[in-house]
């Protein structure tokens, strides 16, 4: 991930990187890795927009508090050269505020998309856990559920080679259960 908000033109050349080349590559995709590239793009599109206002801080800052000391100056009756001297001197002193509020804002505004993204790895790794441990629990299901056939037709094997041993000693036991059942 891009953090830095001066190199738009950096982030740029990234995401031309990330894209594929031909048609065949983008039939490769699958439609969750389709779904999470335009996630990305749509994130990093948003991420683009707060740059571009960010970088909109300083001037804004400079604009007004000049604005505010020439009204001020102005209703004061000061002198041309004074009042020159003056309000140059602020726009210096506010652009650099507005640059120290700028910086700043652009601080927290990395730091916080820093956290999203560690939290989103996480969700991930954790969706990945959670997936894996019940593909596990079904695969146990399942070799249980084997288990317990496989010993079921092993038992029924033992009863008929124990029902036919027990009517080649008795065959009249055979005849008379028959005859019950008839």
């Amino acid at each position: 991930m891009n953090y830095d908000l001066d190199s738009s033109a950096a982030a740029e050349k990234e995401n031309e990187e990330e894209l594929p080349e031909d048609a065949a590559a983008e039939e490769e995709i699958s439609p969750e890795e389709e779904e999470k590239l335009e996630e990305e793009k749509a994130r990093e599109e948003e991420r683009e927009r707060i740059r571009r206002k960010l970088k909109l801080i300083t001037p804004m800052v400079m604009l007004t508090a000049g604005a505010v000391m020439s009204i001020y100056l102005f209703l004061k009756d000061t002198l041309l050269g004074d009042y020159l001297f003056i309000v140059f001197g602020t726009l210096f002193l506010f652009f650099i505020v507005g640059l120290l509020i700028e910086h700043l804002v652009a601080h927290f505004v990395q730091v916080n998309w820093y956290k999203e993204d560690l939290e989103r790895e996480e969700e991930e790794r954790q969706a990945q856990l959670e997936a894996q441990r019940l593909a596990e629990e079904e695969a146990a299901r399942i070799a249980e559920a084997f288990a317990m056939q496989s010993a079921a037709e092993q038992e029924g094997q033992e009863n008929s080679e124990q029902e036919g041993a027990y009517e080649e000693e008795y065959p009249e036991a055979a005849q008379y259960e028959d005859m019950e059942e008839g």
